[in-house]
Formats: structure tokens, C-alpha cells, sequence
């Protein structure tokens, strides 16, 4: 619950110190004061990571003049958001605390979505000024009755998703999984730094990509973890091997495809999916007619 701005009440302190909107404006940061006089009218609000600067330049307690409360008035506990914004630390400043290419993994803590890797956990505790037990319950409270399984999406994600599946000690080190690339590949690639600065996103798949082949990079994993390689195809190029699969059906003639229970069955949802996609590809198969 982002602290509560009460522009009326801060517009009385500001008159009550004798503060100038345009010097107020410059403690802000701000080069002219007509961002700040809006905020002094309602007309906006200050982003929750800019709380902490207004009650500097006011020179007041954060938490009697900006408290957290909920919608009734009541004081409630920090969450995942409220410890960043507590620090004025804003979302495109996390990659240099996590060091990583985004702020991904905090903008998923903070949404509910996923939690936070102990590593990330361990270098954001100190940056927000708490112990990793407090970041944890303040991440407890940002998830509520909001947690639910959230199927990875970038490379580093899925890497860590097949390796959470795996009992502790299976779990392929960073010199096992180098070596598999460099396995299919023939020779030496990666070395082992960079399979843990793939898997942790430290680098980007993009990054790798200018070193490893897609494909063999791709077979590599799924060597190491024994699954399809497609396992760790992005949501672009699973959508490709799709088409390029309705496209083989096309050339093959008829067939009904039907949605069937189970755990190798398809849903009715993706088998109307699927039916539309064939149908477009069907349609952009056939001769066009001469007018």
C-alpha cells in the first residue's frame, strides 16, 4: 500500500515553513515549480518513490505526515513495493543492485507473480535498508492471495525453473552445463561464468547469442536437463515452429484436430486456436482466383 500524499496537508506545511513553491521545486529536483505546484494542487501525484524526497525537502517525519494506511485508515505493513519506494530507489536503478540486464525479477516480486531468487534477496535487503527475514515478509504481503504458478518466460528463468524441479543434489552444476553446449557445438564456447550469468540473467539471451549459436544453445539445455529443446524456445519462436507445422499439415491434405482430456490431450480453448490458425493457413495456401 503505497503511503498516502495529502496534498492539502502538505501544502499547509509548506506555507506554515514559509517555503517557496520554486525553492521546494529545487530540493525536489525539480528545474521549475509548476510540476511541484500541480502536486500542491491535486492535479498529480508524486510517484511512491518520490515520498521520501518530499519529506526531506519539507523537512518532516515520513511516517506522521506520509503514513502507510489502507483504505480505511489503518496503519499496514510495508510491501515488496512500499521497502523500494521507502528508499527512493526507483524501479530502473534495481539493475545495478541485482546486476542484472532489468529489473524483471523485482517487478515480478512486487506484482505477485514470482518470487525472488535468495541471491537477489540477499542484495536487495541491504540496498532497502532490512534484513532478508523483513524483505521476505514484506514479499509475503506484496503476493497476499495473489500466488499462483507463473510459467517462466525469459531463458534465465526457465534454466532455473528445471533446475528447481530437479532433487538438490542432481541439479547440473554451471561447468555441466557449459560443457553441454560446448558438446553439441564441438568446441569450446561458454565456459562456466557465463552458463551462471545466463541462468541467474546476469546476460541476456541476446548476449549469449553472439557467442553461441541459437539452436545449439538450445539442444545444449536440453541435453542437460533432458526435455525438448523447444523447452527453451522464446514465446516468438515456439509461435514460428507452430505455423511452420500447420503449414506441413497444409501440404499433407485434410485432418481434424479435436480437443481430448488428459494429460497429452489439448484444451478446447487452444484447439479453437489451432483451427483458426489453420484456417489462415489453409486460405494462404490456395491459388488465388483470376479476376
Amino acid at each position: 500500500m503505497p503511503r498516502r500524499f495529502d496534498y492539502e496537508l502538505v501544502e499547509t506545511i509548506r506555507r506554515r515553513q514559509r517555503i517557496q513553491v520554486q525553492t521546494l521545486a529545487e530540493r525536489l529536483g525539480y528545474s521549475t515549480h509548476s510540476m511541484v505546484s500541480k502536486m500542491l494542487a491535486g492535479e498529480v501525484t508524486p510517484a511512491p518513490e518520490q515520498i521520501p524526497a518530499w519529506a526531506d525537502a519539507l523537512g518532516v517525519d515520513i511516517d506522521e505526515v506520509f503514513p502507510h494506511l489502507d483504505d480505511d485508515g489503518n496503519p499496514v505493513e510495508p510491501n515488496l513495493q512500499d521497502l523500494r519506494c521507502n528508499m527512493g530507489i526507483k524501479m530502473k536503478m534495481i539493475p545495478e543492485i541485482l546486476g542484472t540486464s532489468s529489473p524483471v525479477p523485482v517487478r515480478k516480486a512486487e506484482n505477485g507473480k514470482k518470487r525472488l531468487d535468495q541471491v537477489y534477496a540477499e542484495l536487495l535487503a541491504p540496498a532497502y535498508g532490512v534484513s532478508v527475514a523483513e524483505l521476505r515478509a514484506a514479499e509475503d504481503r506484496s503476493f497476499g492471495d495473489r500466488e499462483q504458478p507463473v510459467m517462466p518466460s525469459t531463458l534465465a528463468e526457465k534454466i532455473t525453473y528445471q533446475l528447481e524441479r530437479m532433487p538438490a543434489d542432481a541439479r547440473p552444476t554451471d561447468a555441466e552445463i557449459a560443457a553441454a553446449v560446448n558438446a553439441r557445438a564441438g568446441r569450446p564456447l561458454i565456459v562456466p561464468d557465463q552458463a551462471l550469468a545466463l541462468r541467474t540473467g546476469a546476460m541476456s539471451q541476446e548476449d549469449i547469442l553472439d557467442q553461441v549459436p541459437e539452436s545449439i544453445l538450445h539442444q545444449g539445455l536440453a541435453d542437460v536437463f533432458d526435455v525438448p529443446a523447444v523447452t527453451f524456445q522464446s514465446s516468438d519462436e515456439m509461435v514460428e515452429h507452430l505455423v511452420e507445422v500447420v503449414q506441413a499439415l497444409a501440404g499433407q491434405g485434410n485432418f481434424e484436430l479435436q480437443a481430448r482430456g488428459g494429460e497429452r490431450g489439448i484444451s478446447p480453448r487452444m484447439a479453437a486456436k489451432l483451427k483458426e490458425l489453420w484456417a489462415v493457413v489453409n486460405s494462404e495456401s490456395r491459388p488465388k482466383r483470376s479476376q
